[in-house]
């Protein structure tokens, strides 16, 4: 519905090469985009776009959707901040209103993430522009119904052509920034999301019920309110004289010390973990129900957000209260959860993932031919390591040297190349790897470092322009990646931190997203490693994304999922392997290796 009463939008007027728009649309506490993925909003029964503003960095025009002429946008590129959304409104909200073919649909948000400048609309341009907006007016609109005003208010008017000024301010900036490659990726993106994963319908809605159950089950063990709030739990602890654990965290070495100790005296604490993650996965699945639908082929699907550039490095990551990138690796109380991504019949899922990709990077980064010619010809990495530390001879394959010698060096040697390779020490190496005694971390740490010496020198050059970014006025600095992409650390800050051992130390940080992170060698080649994996994803997703052969259905880090139908089901593989293991120009000499897996539902081979 409309206003009843409008003004003229005199959209002639705008006849820049770009128009940037922003649409407002009606929301509730329960309806809204923290709540529902993009589609799922803009299909609900309660969606409407009451007003929208456009802008060309001249002229502006501000009305309702149906009475802007969208004839002004033909052959233009079009420009909205979290475009993602503002795309879905005009396709699927607005039913794509526009007969003239645009030039492009771009985002200013994902333009300014790619440049290191991650936030808001608001906080984004009070951080470049030094100008402070105001939520309040779009705050008001809560739950309004603006279809049945007489007239929209000229604040909200005004407000949502501020938006758009400051959209197309921030694109006229920063847009030439973003690469044509990476303006595909963020396209292919949305439509991924907006297409769905296929789903069973009927296996989401069994899960959530299987979780309830299992969470109520949990629940009826527990001497005390099934609200579970810390407080409580601290005091059925305290009452029984019982010192309190650091944290009851599932998984934990911490709290399994603890319940080994004291867990013969609260016997019903051991349910406590596995309470919290039957509701967890309970939550996870009920956001599901709503998202599920049938495509036009029949095909039951479930949408989602799928953030570009959701991380530091540049890799996805989930939204809308459903992160795809999180699943759990093993079954939850008996179900694989996975398993919510399967495909229907007459289809197949085509899964594969970069193999032993970060070490290999590390090692390609730095020069080490000789390992990187045995992958070449095929060898495993951590064999040809192996070989190459003399641990064993060479041409032996090490899970069969493993498997005829009864003896346990793959897994160690595994955890040795990922873990050190990131400036990990024998500490960091035997927390994350409790299974490995404290003399085969340091054998391993030693092993690495001394084989590896250019990798330590890696470590240290990284450092160096991170300490020439602390001493620079903007206390910013920025590591280019083979891509020549660069992943930017802005307004570095010193804090002082408390260490695991009790001892006070002021470190450097940087805020990535909604976490301060320290500044050390760890991070920085870390970051370094994942961002050139990220980059080699991206090319292959666009290289799929582009040819009607297989449908790319999800990216998860390393891992690519997609959907095919039966016919020619190897060929098809065969595609997904070329499409990874193509190297870009770029990444000339290193080994990519990438073996597909055929699934009729989704899981961890």
């Amino acid at each position: 519905m409309t206003a009843k009463k409008d003004f003229d939008p005199d959209c002639y007027k705008l006849s820049g090469d770009v128009i940037a728009v922003d649409f407002e649309t009606f929301y509730t506490s329960e309806y809204s985009l923290k709540e529902l993925d993009y589609r799922t909003y803009c299909k609900d029964p309660r969606f409407d776009s009451y007003i929208m503003a456009a802008y060309d960095g001249q002229n502006r025009a501000v009305c309702h959707p149906s009475k802007f002429d969208w004839s002004v946008t033909k052959d233009k590129t079009v420009v909205a901040f979290n475009a993602a959304f503002d795309r879905t409104v005009y396709e699927l909200g607005l039913g794509a209103p526009c007969d003239w073919p645009m030039k492009e649909f771009v985002c200013a948000m994902a333009a300014c993430q790619y440049i290191g400048i991650p936030g808001s609309l608001s906080k984004i341009v009070a951080q470049v522009f030094g100008v402070t907006m105001s939520k309040e007016v779009r705050d008001k609109a809560k739950g309004v119904d603006f279809s049945k005003l007489e007239v929209i208010p000229e604040d909200m008017k005004e407000y949502v052509a501020f938006d758009a000024i400051w959209c197309w301010k921030l694109w006229e900036k920063f847009g030439r920034f973003w690469p044509s490659e990476e303006r595909i990726c963020w396209s292919n993106t949305v439509d991924m999301g907006l297409r769905g994963f296929p789903t069973s319908r009927e296996f989401i809605t069994n899960a959530v019920d299987h979780f309830a159950k299992a969470a109520e089950k949990y629940a009826d063990a527990l001497p005390m309110d099934k609200k579970l709030s810390r407080p409580q739990l601290l005091a059925e602890i305290v009452k029984l004289g019982l010192p309190v654990p650091e944290t009851t965290r599932k998984d934990s070495p911490i709290f399994d010390e603890w319940l080994e100790q004291y867990g013969k005296f609260v016997p019903w604490l051991g349910n406590l973990p596995a309470l919290r993650s039957a509701n967890k996965n309970r939550r996870n699945m009920e956001v599901l129900v709503p998202r599920c639908f049938v495509d036009d082929k029949g095909m039951e699907r479930c949408s989602y957000d799928l953030k570009y550039f959701g991380a530091t490095t540049g890799r996805w990551a989930g939204g809308s209260k459903f992160n795809i990138q999180g699943l759990p690796r093993e079954p939850k109380e008996g179900i694989d959860i996975r398993n919510i991504i399967q495909a229907p019949e007459g289809y197949k899922l085509i899964v594969s993932d970069f193999g032993q990709i970060e070490g290999r990077i590390i090692l390609w980064l730095n020069g080490y031919d000789d390992v990187l010619e045995l992958c070449r010809q095929g060898v495993d990495l951590y064999s040809a390591v192996a070989w190459i530390w003399k641990i064993i001879p060479e041409g032996e394959d090490l899970k069969k040297w493993d498997a005829s010698h009864g003896t346990h060096i793959r897994n160690p040697l595994k955890a040795a190349v990922l873990g050190a390779g990131f400036a990990q020490g024998a500490a960091g190496l035997h927390r994350s790897n409790p299974w490995l005694t404290e003399e085969q971390c340091e054998q391993m740490i030693r092993l690495y470092r001394t084989n590896f010496n250019r990798v330590v020198q890696w470590w240290n050059t990284l450092m160096e322009i991170a300490r020439a970014g602390f001493a620079s006025p903007s206390r910013s600095f920025y590591l280019t990646l083979p891509s020549g992409r660069k992943i930017i650390y802005r307004n570095c800050y010193r804090k002082l931190i408390e260490k695991k051992n009790g001892q006070k130390a002021m470190v450097w940080v940087v805020d990535q997203g909604n976490r301060t992170a320290i500044i050390n060698a760890n991070l920085l080649s870390n970051n370094f490693v994942q961002g050139t994996a990220r980059d080699l994803m991206m090319n292959a997703f666009n290289h799929v994304s582009a040819e009607d052969v297989i449908e790319p259905v999800t990216i998860v880090h390393d891992e690519m999922v997609t959907l095919a139908s039966e016919d020619n089901l190897q060929d098809k593989a065969r595609y997904l392997s070329m499409c990874m293991t193509d190297a870009p120009a770029w990444a000339k000499g290193l080994p990519l290796v990438a073996e597909p897996s055929i699934m009729d539902k989704y899981t961890k081979d």
